[in-house]
């Protein structure tokens, strides 16, 4: 919210309304992740066999409470949807048996779909399906994938099924310093900016050196 010094007082009103209308469409879509997902995994008949065995983790912008509805065009499709993507990893513990890990996986591509093109929703569900193994394996941080998918497992809220298992996984991510490792970047990211900052600033720079266009 940009202004004039003597608009401080509307533009902290309007900081106030933006904030509030981010926190509500935040709540707003967690709310629709967790109905989409007990709606569709509760009637499959697996469920009851797996369900202290499998967890549903909501990450990104919903578990910042930095979520918007800004209309953009769906990357695989093209279609309009309601800004954010709900961000959904599934963990399974290593003895799920595969094909209920794969009705499981089909129902939740279907719910994708109806979401995707409903024109009540226009919702976008960004969804993951792995095992504890898998997350070992991620949880590595040794490359960028695995990076990115050790960030999620550590921002990442409890969204339904089992508790036990995602109190497992954060203690996974705890044991393996994932927080250290992603605020060690944070801190050379940080430097990395300063530098590009003072670059812009530098009147020098425009020169034409392709480097300098290069931190657009």
């Amino acid at each position: 919210v940009l202004g004039l010094d003597s608009q401080a007082d509307a533009i902290a009103a309007r900081a106030r309304t933006l904030g509030e209308q981010i926190r509500q469409i935040s709540k707003a879509k967690l709310d629709l992740a967790g109905e989409a997902i007990r709606d569709t995994v509760q009637p499959l008949p697996e469920w009851n066999s797996i369900r202290d065995r499998v967890c549903f983790i909501i990450a990104g912008d919903v578990t910042y409470g930095m979520a918007h509805d800004v209309p953009r065009p769906e990357i695989s499709t093209g279609r309009m949807v309601r800004g954010s993507d709900l961000d959904i990893v599934v963990i399974a513990e290593d003895d799920v048996p595969k094909e209920a890990l794969k009705v499981m996986d089909e129902a939740i591509l279907r719910k994708k779909h109806y979401l995707l093109v409903h024109p009540n929703y226009q919702e976008e569900i960004d969804y993951l399906v792995k095992d504890v193994a898998k997350v070992h394996l991620q949880l590595e941080f040794d490359t960028f994938q695995h990076m990115i998918a050790s960030k999620i497992l550590d921002e990442g809220e409890l969204l339904f099924g089992s508790g036990s298992l995602f109190r497992k996984v954060k203690a996974m991510v705890d044991e393996t310093g994932v927080q250290g490792k992603i605020a060690a970047l944070e801190r050379q990211a940080a430097e990395s900016r300063k530098d590009a900052e003072a670059s812009l600033l530098d009147a020098d720079a425009l020169q034409g050196d392709p480097a300098f266009l290069n931190l657009f």
